[in-house]
């Protein structure tokens, strides 16, 4: 029997990155529910989680004698987690501070090098916390050692300047050691501290993948065979969530549905919808074989009323840039064909596209990001700027020199904006060029995918793309090509030469090691991502915008000898303006076309091609979709632009008197 001290103070941090906390942190749960479930603590353990991003020395302040201070890291806060770190530990040096996380380094050169650059650091722990802190709180709390607890690296006694690695801890196959923070109270404690600010819970229902890709390190368990968390876990976890009204549910296993048991899990949680009016949505990642069984997940949410993606994790389309990540196991084709059944089903997908990976190049990656483009009006896609992360195998040095990889560390935040203190800047290191695509080839696609995504997924231009590729059989790839080459072109007052001017600013913020987002120029007191400044842009431009792509359109289809009407692609251009929110319009506004544009855009998620009716119309635009340029306008206007375009029926009136149709 250990012989333990009375009592034991220990905090656990899991801080956010940014100042309101949303979500419930699940790591920190988890290892404090692991060690307030050992008989050998829970009677003298006083154990205190923090989320909140506050001035570090306010976060210091709050601790009361503290023995053991544990520290979840990840990129979005191990800057800040050491800083407050440091500074715990120049007040209370008898603390053990211990970091863990994905952001630990696990290689031994990049161990001892973290340890000399972070001297006030005493304890690294690898892999899965919830038993080896468990144990660092036993050895503590019995003043015993650390040499026979595995899955760590620590200070030696004898010489502090050197470290001493204990054996890796095997993984998890059993949870029955473990517990769950949504049950033994942990969360309660939580949920009334930070009411009306949480609004998402993460669940895992297995931990492990299968899957080796090079660039990422879920949770430490890549290429690995997958446990499953208790069933009976699971479901309690669910009913807390939803009993306590939170909207959100994130699952963050690695390959959801990848597990029989999954349907049924999606049905409990289903039923307990039914009953409580709760979760409202759903986010999670469909394992990434993913085939028509597990469309039945999507559609067993939906029947619920529980709103959900399809999240296919393709990363990249080109068969070369699959192999050299790893992800040549991974069918393509079984991923496009959930896609198009989805589509064909009501239910939107959301497709992830990573720019800077290793062989890819400016074509290739072309080639991914407009093969992400779909005709159903629910889909989406998200660019991201490939990241090196700590522990990945495409950030260790072989990698980097096979790849030749060329990066940038940027600071990195969210996008509320400069008010919203991080008080401690966080980095991550962007690739941003590399053997097979130099960093002036790496600008061009940063342009040419910035732009897709603000023109795709912000519904800018939609319906243009969907026209110009299933009615005139034209080249999407070519028709963007020719209008960010006009913008490069035009003069930087105007429509298209200020977009150009944002993605300049952008490209060269980043090259330069600056920030991902960036100020408003208009409003500085707001941050914003490229495309939402673009959106922005294109907003103020009262038009301008769209008559600059109606004259680049029709330039570019006789260039390439493809025959069309000059009127019907203006008419064309005056319809996507007409649904695109402007600074306080408020006024109801009609225009008069020769087609029926609206019911061509209620076609386009059809399988085939969409026909444009030739029946003359009005379209009067109604002022739901005002916006007015107050602060948070931005994050307004983005989450309600998905439900404008859905709805279009509702803002869009369409009056066709038989004087107009005569008249055509």
């Amino acid at each position: 029997m250990l012989a333990l001290s009375l009592s034991m103070r220990a905090y656990i941090s899991q801080f956010d990155g940014r100042t309101p906390q949303d979500a419930l942190p699940l790591a920190a749960g988890l290892i404090a529910a692991a060690s307030r479930a050992d008989p050998a603590l829970h009677d003298r353990l006083e154990l205190t989680i923090d989320v909140e991003r506050l001035d570090p020395d306010q976060v210091v302040a709050s601790y009361q004698r503290p023995d053991v201070l544990g520290y979840s890291c990840y990129t979005w806060n191990a800057a800040y987690s050491l800083e407050v770190a440091r500074r715990a530990k120049a007040r209370y040096a008898d603390a053990w501070t211990v970091l863990g996380g994905p952001s630990v380094p696990r290689r031994p050169e990049a161990v001892a090098r973290f340890f000399d650059a972070h001297p006030y650091v005493d304890i690294l722990v690898f892999g899965e916390g919830e038993l080896t802190f468990r144990d660092i709180l036993r050895a503590r709390a019995s003043g015993g050692g650390l040499e026979a607890i595995p899955g760590l690296a620590f200070r030696s006694v004898e010489a502090p300047e050197q470290h001493v690695r204990t054996l890796p801890r095997p993984r998890l196959a059993d949870f029955r050691e473990t517990a769950s923070p949504f049950m033994d109270g942990t969360f309660d404690d939580l949920h009334d501290r930070y009411r009306g600010k949480l609004s998402m819970a993460i669940v895992e229902t297995n931990r492990g993948c299968p899957f080796a890709c090079t660039f990422c390190d879920w949770g430490q368990a890549v290429a690995s065979r997958i446990y499953e968390l208790p069933l009976d876990r699971v479901h309690a976890d669910l009913e807390w969530i939803a009993t306590r009204q939170l909207p959100y549910i994130y699952l963050i296993d690695a390959n959801f549905g990848i597990r029989p048991r999954d349907i049924e899990i999606v049905r409990y949680l289903a039923g307990i919808k039914t009953i409580t009016g709760f979760p409202k949505f759903c986010h999670f990642h469909l394992t990434k074989n993913a085939d028509r069984r597990n469309l039945a997940t999507v559609e067993t949410l939906a029947e619920a009323g529980i709103g959900c993606h399809v999240a296919l994790s393709m990363q990249d389309f080109d068969d070369t840039v699959l192999e050299a990540i790893k992800r040549g196991n991974i069918s393509l084709e079984r991923s496009l064909s959930l896609r198009r059944i989805a589509n064909q089903q009501g239910i939107p997908t959301f497709n992830e596209i990573l720019l800077g990976l290793p062989a890819q190049t400016y074509d290739s990656f072309r080639m991914s990001v407009t093969k992400a483009v779909t005709p159903f009006p629910g889909d989406s896609f998200y660019l991201y700027l490939a990241r090196l992360l700590e522990n990945a195998e495409l950030s260790d040095p072989e990698s980097r020199q096979r790849y030749g990889l060329v990066t940038r560390h940027c600071p990195v935040g969210d996008r509320h904006g400069p008010n919203e203190a991080l008080f401690v800047p966080e980095y991550e290191e962007i690739v941003v060029g590399s053997a097979a695509m130099p960093i002036a080839d790496w600008q061009r696609a940063f342009k040419y995918g910035q732009l897709l995504s603000a023109v795709y997924n912000l519904r800018l231009l939609d319906v243009v793309i969907q026209y110009l590729q299933r009615t005139l059989d034209a080249s999407l790839e070519c028709w963007l090509e020719a209008l960010r080459d006009t913008m490069q072109r035009s003069p930087r007052g105007s429509a298209l030469g200020q977009i150009d001017a944002i993605l300049d600013r952008y490209v060269e913020s980043i090259l330069a090691g600056g920030p991902l987002v960036l100020p408003d120029e208009h409003d500085t007191s707001h941050v914003w991502a490229v495309e939402d400044a673009i959106f922005a842009a294109v907003v103020r431009s009262q038009g301008a915008f769209f008559e600059a792509v109606a004259a680049t359109t029709k330039t570019h289809l006789s260039a390439c000898g493809i025959v069309f009407r000059p009127a019907v692609i203006d008419e064309l251009l005056r319809f996507q303006e007409l649904l695109t929110p402007r600074f306080d319009r408020r006024q109801v506004e009609s225009a008069c076309f020769q087609h029926d544009w609206l019911a061509y855009r209620h076609a386009m998620g059809q399988s085939e091609r969409p026909l444009l009716d030739n029946s003359p119309v009005v379209l009067t635009h109604v002022p739901p979709s005002t916006v007015r340029q107050s602060p948070g306008w931005t994050s307004f206007l983005v989450a309600q632009l998905a439900a404008l375009h859905a709805k279009v029926a509702q803002t869009v009136v369409v009056v066709a008197p038989a004087a107009l149709r005569a008249s055509g």
